[in-house]
C-alpha cells in the first residue's frame, strides 16, 4: 500500500484488507462532500433515489449529515442520518409515519472504550461513528469476504473492483437453526435461506483516494452469473478536506416536540461492538 492509498499491485493481499483501509482513510479525512444516486430494482421496476453526504471531524465527535428522498409517484419516501457530534439522529419518513431515533455518542464513546484494547484503539485512531460512509464501508468487510482487486474505470476516474461473498457465519448468526445447511461452495442454497439479504457485493474503490465511488448488493454472488445488482450506490461531485459550514450539521425539526423519539443507544453500541469484533469482552 502506497502512502497515498493506492495499491502497489492489485496481485497482493486480499480484497478485505483494502476495505479496511478504506474505511479507515474516510474516518481519517478533515472533511467529505459527495452527492450520490441509489438505485434499487424491483423485478421490472426501479426506484431511484438522490441524496447528499456531507462529513466534518473525527470520531464520535465528526458532524455528519446523510440524506436520501426517493419518490414514488406523488409520494416521497426519505431517511436522515444527522449527528451534531453530542447525538446521532436518525430519522424515517414516510407518508403513514415518522419515525425518529437518537444515539447517544458519549455514551457509545464510553462503551468502546470499555470494550476495546488500546492496541486496537490505536490502529482505528478515533473511535468511530456509528454510521456515514466510513460506517457502511467497515461493515462491508465485517459481514463480506472480498477477492483481491483489479482495476478498472468508472467515469474517467480509475478504480479497484472488489466483488465479495456474504460470510457464512455471518448468516449463521441470523438463521442459527439453518446453521448446519451452510457450507463451502454452496452460495445458492445460500441465497435460497437469506431472500432478503444480499449475498454478494461489488464494491468500486478510488485507486488515488479508495474513496467508495459505488456500491452493488447482489442476491447471488457477483461471479455466479454476472446479474443485476438488487441495489446500487453511486457518489459523484466528491470533495475531500474542503470547508463545510458547521451550522448545516444541526438537527432542529419543527415537529419534533410530536414525535416519540426511540433511543437506540444500545442498539448502535451492539452494532458496532460486532463490527469491531469487541463485543464478547463487553459481555
Amino acid at each position: 500500500m502506497r502512502a497515498d492509498g493506492q495499491l502497489a499491485e492489485h496481485s497482493g493481499p486480499g480484497g478485505n484488507h483494502f476495505v479496511q483501509r478504506a474505511a479507515k482513510l474516510m474516518r481519517q479525512h478533515a472533511s467529505v462532500s459527495a452527492k450520490f444516486r441509489q438505485t434499487i430494482f424491483l423485478l421490472d421496476e426501479h426506484l431511484l433515489g438522490n441524496g447528499s453526504y456531507l462529513q466534518q471531524g473525527y470520531g464520535t465527535k465528526a458532524q455528519l449529515r446523510f440524506e436520501l428522498k426517493f419518490q414514488l409517484g406523488d409520494r416521497f419516501v426519505s431517511r436522515q442520518q444527522i449527528s451534531d457530534g453530542q447525538f446521532l439522529w436518525l430519522r424515517h419518513d414516510t407518508e403513514a409515519k415518522t419515525k425518529l431515533g437518537r444515539v447517544n455518542l458519549q455514551q457509545l464513546s464510553q462503551a468502546f472504550h470499555q470494550g476495546t484494547s488500546q492496541q486496537a484503539e490505536r490502529e482505528l485512531g478515533v473511535v468511530p461513528l456509528p454510521a456515514g460512509l466510513a460506517d457502511v464501508v467497515q461493515r462491508l468487510d465485517s459481514n463480506f469476504d472480498f477477492e483481491s482487486p483489479r482495476p478498472a474505470v468508472l467515469q474517467e476516474e480509475k478504480v479497484w473492483v472488489l466483488e465479495g461473498r456474504l460470510k457464512l457465519e455471518r448468516a449463521a448468526e441470523l438463521l442459527t437453526d439453518e446453521k448446519e445447511q451452510f457450507h463451502e461452495g454452496d452460495p445458492r442454497g445460500l441465497q435460497s435461506l437469506l431472500p432478503h439479504l444480499p449475498a454478494g457485493v461489488v464494491l468500486l474503490l478510488g485507486q488515488e483516494d479508495l474513496f467508495p465511488y459505488r456500491i452493488e448488493y447482489h442476491r447471488e454472488p457477483p461471479d455466479l452469473n454476472g446479474g443485476r445488482p438488487i441495489v446500487v450506490m453511486q457518489f459523484f461531485d466528491v470533495r475531500l478536506d474542503g470547508k463545510i459550514d458547521p451550522l448545516v450539521f444541526s438537527y432542529q425539526p419543527n415537529d419534533v416536540d410530536k414525535l416519540e423519539i426511540t433511543d437506540r443507544t444500545q442498539e448502535y453500541t451492539q452494532r458496532m461492538a460486532k463490527n469491531f469484533g469487541f463485543l464478547k469482552r463487553q459481555r
